[in-house]
Protein backbone atom coordinates (compact mmCIF):
# COMPACT_ATOMS: atom_id res chain seq x y z
CA UNK A 1 0.00 0.00 0.00
CA UNK A 2 1.41 3.36 -0.89
CA UNK A 3 1.64 5.85 1.93
CA UNK A 4 -0.66 8.21 -0.02
CA UNK A 5 -3.38 5.56 -0.29
CA UNK A 6 -2.93 4.56 3.32
CA UNK A 7 -3.11 8.20 4.42
CA UNK A 8 -6.26 8.74 2.33
CA UNK A 9 -7.95 5.73 3.93
CA UNK A 10 -6.99 6.95 7.42
CA UNK A 11 -8.25 10.47 6.62
CA UNK A 12 -11.60 9.10 5.46
CA UNK A 13 -11.91 6.94 8.57
CA UNK A 14 -11.01 9.88 10.82
CA UNK A 15 -13.69 11.99 9.12
CA UNK A 16 -16.10 9.07 9.51
CA UNK A 17 -15.32 8.88 13.21
CA UNK A 18 -15.76 12.65 13.69
CA UNK A 19 -19.21 12.46 12.13
CA UNK A 20 -20.15 9.54 14.36
CA UNK A 21 -18.89 11.07 17.59
CA UNK A 22 -20.61 14.38 16.81
CA UNK A 23 -23.95 12.66 16.27
CA UNK A 24 -26.64 13.37 18.82
CA UNK A 25 -26.99 9.65 19.47
CA UNK A 26 -23.25 8.93 19.76
CA UNK A 27 -23.76 7.01 22.99
CA UNK A 28 -26.09 4.60 21.19
CA UNK A 29 -23.56 3.88 18.46
CA UNK A 30 -20.52 3.65 20.73
CA UNK A 31 -19.74 0.06 19.66
CA UNK A 32 -19.76 1.18 16.03
CA UNK A 33 -17.40 4.05 16.89
CA UNK A 34 -15.06 1.66 18.72
CA UNK A 35 -15.02 -0.68 15.72
CA UNK A 36 -14.09 2.26 13.50
CA UNK A 37 -11.18 3.10 15.83
CA UNK A 38 -9.96 -0.49 15.59
CA UNK A 39 -10.20 -0.35 11.82
CA UNK A 40 -8.10 2.83 11.78
CA UNK A 41 -5.43 1.10 13.87
CA UNK A 42 -5.39 -1.79 11.41
CA UNK A 43 -5.03 0.55 8.44
CA UNK A 44 -2.25 2.53 10.11
CA UNK A 45 -0.35 -0.70 10.80
CA UNK A 46 -1.40 -2.12 7.40
CA UNK A 47 -2.55 -5.30 9.07
CA UNK A 48 -4.61 -6.95 6.33
CA UNK A 49 -6.28 -9.41 8.66
CA UNK A 50 -7.38 -6.65 11.05
CA UNK A 51 -8.61 -4.49 8.16
CA UNK A 52 -10.72 -7.30 6.72
CA UNK A 53 -12.11 -8.33 10.11
CA UNK A 54 -13.02 -4.79 11.21
CA UNK A 55 -14.47 -3.80 7.84
CA UNK A 56 -16.59 -6.96 7.89
CA UNK A 57 -17.86 -6.09 11.37
CA UNK A 58 -18.72 -2.52 10.34
CA UNK A 59 -20.50 -3.67 7.18
CA UNK A 60 -22.40 -6.35 9.12
CA UNK A 61 -23.57 -3.81 11.69
CA UNK A 62 -24.78 -1.50 8.94
CA UNK A 63 -26.55 -4.33 7.11
CA UNK A 64 -28.35 -5.40 10.28
CA UNK A 65 -29.73 -1.91 10.60
CA UNK A 66 -29.71 -2.01 14.38
CA UNK A 67 -27.86 1.29 14.60
CA UNK A 68 -29.01 4.59 13.14
CA UNK A 69 -25.83 5.78 11.43
CA UNK A 70 -25.84 9.04 9.50
CA UNK A 71 -25.75 8.87 5.71
CA UNK A 72 -22.62 11.04 5.73
CA UNK A 73 -20.85 8.47 7.90
CA UNK A 74 -21.81 5.66 5.54
CA UNK A 75 -20.51 7.67 2.59
CA UNK A 76 -17.17 8.29 4.35
CA UNK A 77 -16.85 4.61 5.21
CA UNK A 78 -17.45 3.74 1.56
CA UNK A 79 -14.76 6.22 0.49
CA UNK A 80 -12.31 4.63 2.94
CA UNK A 81 -13.23 1.20 1.56
CA UNK A 82 -12.57 2.45 -1.97
CA UNK A 83 -9.14 3.83 -0.94
CA UNK A 84 -8.27 0.40 0.47
CA UNK A 85 -9.53 -1.44 -2.60
CA UNK A 86 -7.46 0.77 -4.91
CA UNK A 87 -4.35 -0.78 -3.41
CA UNK A 88 -5.66 -4.33 -3.52
CA UNK A 89 -7.32 -4.83 -0.13
CA UNK A 90 -10.61 -6.47 -1.10
CA UNK A 91 -13.04 -5.45 1.62
CA UNK A 92 -16.26 -6.88 0.16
Amino acid sequence: MSTDDQARAVEQLEAHQRVLTAALHAAEIAPFIAECESLMSGVKAFNIEAILFRMFNLQSNLARGGQAVLFEAITLLNEARFALEVVGVKTK
